[in-house]
């Protein structure tokens, strides 16, 4: 008796089951106005925990269930034809339509200009934007849910070092993430929220020397106020200090005439064979705040106006060649260097087909099936003697990454193009006066960039203004109500 009421029971489930309401998979469709996020959606394994997360979102919010959810494939838009890419689900049957899109924060400025302040300063943070659509309709295909949502990425504090992939904001993992927590929102007939909010920590092109070197590591973060790095070092609080940059002009003749060492007078000679430049002193003052030491960098320098046709009127400024460059403690000279630009080292390369979370090698994966190994190109090696130590840093990553060389000796490695972000210490290294004081020296205005670092792979970097105008956004585009979400890649 008890096996035919267990059977029946089974049948009975078996039934009920059966007849739970299933909605068909339409259109799903992706596209990127920034770089490669939406490769992800090449991977088998990518579209199954999508199917899995959508199904299981899907029966909490509505109780129906996806009929085919291993039939979802992704169709990528091209850019320009995202008018034309709406939502369109067949007329006489129930489906789930979603669609995901990835524009620049450049488009945003242009498409919605902020009209106030608050969103002003919120749109000056964002790094990327990603706006989803997604269309349920019931059985003769009339629209049940069709709802818009924007979800607004910012840069995160993270402990992930390497070269950062700027046309790249999630992980395959970050997506599925954020979607997850998206589709609670599309899902939702009666939720009215159409903008969230969610910082990210970046993802870093792999490289062979920088991360399995550094695994385990501790990264000293760097806290940036004003014109000062704050950190901590050896149990002790660091203040390090920039002042603004500044110059004095090299007078070559008259009773107020620049006096010069020897080797310096014939360096300007030689500058001017072939061109007339104006010579200048480059200055700059930098403060140890703990330790109670000031320091001056003075660079002697060139600048001259371009007359080739391309860069007509462009003025042009560089260092000197030569060990002509001091440093300067108080008055006291206790240090030379030279300048140096370009050259490559072959054992040291990053891979931008495949990322990493900067933290573990075990998060490498590809991005972009065809490898593409890029070794590194200095932009500046800079060489020289301090306080009878001999040094040298070494700038690249397009001026992101530095190193720094002491007795030929790798002490440190420090990450950020205009200012200090993070660093890891290579060894032990005892001497924190001296640490500070090359990290000061490393990030002279003159080695710091001017822009955000930029590393497009090969064929994936696109024109958004080609194909802005055409970009939709939805007629109920606001900023507000924001929910933030954190994660890391």
């Amino acid at each position: 008796m008890k096996k035919i009421i267990a059977t029946a029971c089974v049948f009975i489930f078996s039934v009920l089951l059966n007849a739970q309401e299933k909605v068909y998979t339409g259109s799903f469709k992706a596209a990127s106005m920034v770089g490669p996020l939406m490769n992800y959606w090449d991977n088998p394994n990518t579209l199954k925990s999508f199917a899995n997360i959508l199904d299981s979102i899907l029966y909490s919010q509505t109780k129906i269930r996806l009929a085919a959810p291993e039939k979802i494939i992704f169709e990528k838009i091209d850019p320009k034809q995202l008018l034309s890419s709406k939502l369109k689900p067949s007329p006489a049957v129930s489906s789930i339509n979603f669609r995901i899109i990835e524009y620049s924060p450049a488009f945003l400025l242009t498409a919605a200009p902020p009209t106030t302040k608050e969103d002003s300063a919120f749109l000056n943070g964002v790094i990327s934007c990603i706006q989803m659509s997604l269309l349920l309709t019931d059985a003769r295909g009339a629209p049940k849910i069709e709802k818009d949502l924007e979800i607004y990425l910012k840069k995160g504090i993270s402990n992930g070092i390497g070269l950062p992939i700027a046309n790249l904001a999630l992980s395959q993992k970050g997506l599925l993430e954020l979607i997850e927590k998206s589709l609670p929102h599309l899902l939702n007939p009666n939720d009215s929220l159409q903008s969230l909010e969610m910082k990210v920590s970046g993802l870093f092109a792999s490289d062979n020397f920088i991360l399995a070197a550094n695994v385990g590591k501790p990264r000293i973060q760097i806290n940036i106020k004003k014109n000062s790095a704050i950190y901590s070092l050896g149990g002790e609080t660091q203040i390090i200090r920039w002042n603004p940059p500044g110059y004095q002009e090299i007078i070559e003749s008259g009773k107020n005439k620049t006096q010069l060492n020897d080797s310096l007078a014939a360096e300007i000679k030689n500058e001017k064979k072939n061109s007339s430049p104006i010579f200048i002193y480059l200055k700059q003052s930098l403060r140890d705040a703990v330790h109670n030491k000031n320091y001056e960098i003075v660079m002697p320098a060139k600048f001259w106006n371009e007359v080739n046709t391309g860069t007509f009127g462009q003025t042009t400024l560089a260092a000197l060649q030569g060990a002509h460059h001091r440093i300067m403690e108080d008055k006291d000279t206790i240090g030379y260097f030279s300048i140096s630009k370009g050259g490559t080292d072959s054992n040291k390369s990053f891979y931008t087909n495949s990322i990493s979370n900067g933290i573990d090698t075990s998060s490498i994966t590809n991005i972009i099936q065809t490898p593409n190994k890029v070794p590194v190109e200095y932009d500046y090696v800079v060489k020289g003697t301090i306080y009878k130590h001999n040094f040298i840093v070494k700038i690249y990553g397009y001026q992101y990454i530095r190193e720094i060389w002491i007795d030929d000796t790798l002490v440190a490695t420090v990450f950020g193009d205009i200012e200090p972000e993070k660093f890891v210490l290579a060894n032990t290294f005892d001497n924190t006066p001296l640490l500070n004081c090359m990290i000061l020296f490393s990030y002279h205005s003159y080695f710091s960039s001017k822009s955000l670092t930029r590393l497009y792979s090969a064929g994936m970097q696109l024109r958004f203004s080609e194909y802005f105008p055409l970009f939709p956004l939805p007629e109920s585009y606001n900023f507000y109500p924001r929910v933030e979400y954190h994660y890391n890649n």
